[in-house]
């Protein structure tokens, strides 16, 4: 302030600068706690000594759409900041990652090419182990999709915790359709193997004619009667549709194989059978018309025998 001499002020001995007492002119501290939750600790225990159950409850609330405070896990990184021994913020360090990526030579060569570290393929492989042989039925133009939660130390990657879904198309089809539409075999064979599992939920594989198998997954119920070598025949229901297993709605997952190989459904024909010379043609002509005659004059008589 400038004095201009219209205002009078009371003489001062000291200005502030004149005390010394650094403690009182000193900023404000932050103090962080860090940690690593154990087993039986909840956002309610790490946080009930620094702010009331109330807030701490309004504090998960706020968080829902993004991380809820309930699912913090044994074994992760925490912090909890101070101001002058007030709660300030807490932090769980985690994040997550949706990635969609075509495999072009095999699913590790994806993920690395993703920016991704080994250890996903590992988690992969596992979850799709028993659907999938990743040395014989990964093809170029397979294509993988996952969401992961990956945690992070200081801003820097740690590790992988849950993922939380994961997709690998791998030559199959899936086909949406309503809860408990009926499921038919594409052809004639023998039910080879019927069952569940996490990853499939409830399904059913036949065995066909030429080293064909189909598979169809996710059923929510098996048609009356079937178990394994049961014969079926074309258009005979197997199931219906379901939402078991690791899925996102109601669909039918359909996949087919030759030789033990995951194919196209999509892109398989029927081999046909070779079509008579037509040199041969009056032969098979005559031949038929001669056994048709047998049997209609074997029905005439067994009808007018008594």
């Amino acid at each position: 302030m400038v004095d201009n001499g219209n205002t009078s002020f009371p003489k001062m001995s000291k200005f502030v600068s004149d005390f010394t007492a650094p403690s009182l002119m000193a900023s404000p501290q932050i103090k962080i706690i860090s940690g690593t939750v154990k087993n039986g600790d909840t956002d309610s225990s790490l946080l009930n000594i620094y702010i009331p159950l109330k807030k701490i409850y309004d504090l998960d609330h706020r968080s829902k759409e993004i991380f809820s405070l309930t699912r913090i896990r044994q074994g992760h990184p925490y912090k909890i900041s101070l101001l002058e021994d007030s709660f300030v913020a807490f932090e769980y360090e985690i994040k997550q990652k949706t990635l969609s990526v075509d495999i072009r030579i095999c699913l590790s060569e994806a993920v690395k090419r993703s920016g991704e570290y080994p250890s996903l393929t590992l988690q992969l492989a596992d979850i799709f182990a028993w659907d999938i042989d990743f040395i014989n039925d990964i093809q170029p133009g397979d294509l993988f999709k996952v969401l992961v939660e990956k945690w992070y130390r200081n801003e820097k990657y740690y590790e992988y915790s849950d993922i939380k879904a994961a997709f690998i198309i791998n030559k199959g089809v899936d086909y949406a359709a309503p809860k408990n539409t009926p499921i038919k075999t594409i052809a004639d064979g023998t039910v080879v193997s019927i069952g569940y599992n996490n990853s499939m939920g409830k399904n059913i594989t036949i065995r066909h004619f030429n080293g064909y198998e189909t598979s169809y997954l996710h059923i929510n119920k098996y048609a009356k009667g079937m178990k394994k070598n049961k014969k079926v025949i074309q258009g005979d229901v197997i199931g219906y549709v379901g939402n078991t297993g690791l899925t996102t709605g109601y669909h039918l997952c359909f996949r087919m194989r030759k030789q033990g190989r995951l194919v196209n459904p999509l892109k398989q024909t029927t081999d046909s059978s070779k079509p008579l010379l037509q040199k041969e043609m009056g032969g098979f002509i005559a031949q038929s018309m001669k056994y048709s005659e047998k049997i209609m004059a074997a029905q005439k008589l067994s009808q007018a025998t008594p």
